[in-house]
């Protein structure tokens, strides 16, 4: 028993520590370039506060002296989400693998039925799950921005200044390529005029093409 726990946790650890490096080294910073867009460019959609964490978080602890000419760009939070996923997984499977029959023993040693035990033993390993991933992700979180912080001392310290982005998260992918697209098509009808019939729909593909490499760029970030 003694010696499951601490394999596990010792796996747990170091699931997490492996996180934290990922993270660690997704973090990049990046020359921020000043683009002023044209007024009647669509507006980008708004962005919720789950998938900008990291950066408000950043924002909360770091007083800006001077326009930025850095940026510095944290993960998203979709991809934060996923790595702590995979950790609570290898951690609940394998509390059911040491733990799981221990488990539904006890039920029915209780006097429940058998049914009852791997019922508990399944909520035990969803509840251990969301209890890894939530806590994984939170201190892993936590690190990053410190770490940033660190570092954006150091480079002002040298006469920088940081402003701070966040990666798209993939709940955002669908309105912010809907954005996208009709940017570029406002370019296009501008510049070409409006097309019709075969050339109309050849064009929309077009503009989604076009909206998928202005999401990969950095202007789309900046």
């Amino acid at each position: 028993m003694v010696k499951e726990l601490l394999f596990e946790l010792s796996l747990l650890f170091a699931l997490a520590a492996l996180e934290y490096l990922v993270a660690h080294r997704s973090v990049h910073f990046a020359a921020r370039r000043h683009k002023k867009q044209p007024s009647k460019q669509p507006r980008k959609p708004k962005r919720s506060a789950a998938c900008v964490k990291l950066a408000t978080a950043f924002a909360r602890r770091h007083k800006r002296l001077q326009y930025p000419n850095m940026l510095l760009i944290f993960p998203s939070a979709s991809r934060l989400w996923a790595m702590s996923s995979v950790v609570a997984t290898v951690s609940a499977v394998l509390f059911g693998h040491f733990h799981g029959f221990g488990i539904i023993q006890f039920t029915m040693d209780s006097g429940d039925s058998y049914d009852w035990g791997v019922i508990i033993a399944l909520s035990a390993m969803g509840m251990l799950w969301l209890a890894v991933c939530v806590a994984t992700n939170s201190v892993v979180s936590w690190l990053i921005v410190a770490d940033a912080l660190s570092v954006t001392a150091e480079l002002e310290k040298a006469g920088n200044s940081v402003a701070t982005r966040q990666k798209y998260s993939v709940t955002e992918l669908p309105a912010l390529l809907l954005w996208a697209v009709k940017r570029e098509r406002r370019e296009r009808l501008a510049a070409n005029g409006r097309e019709s019939g075969i050339f109309a729909v050849m064009a929309f593909f077009e503009d989604v093409v076009d909206g998928f490499v202005y999401l990969a760029s950095a202007d789309a970030t900046n």
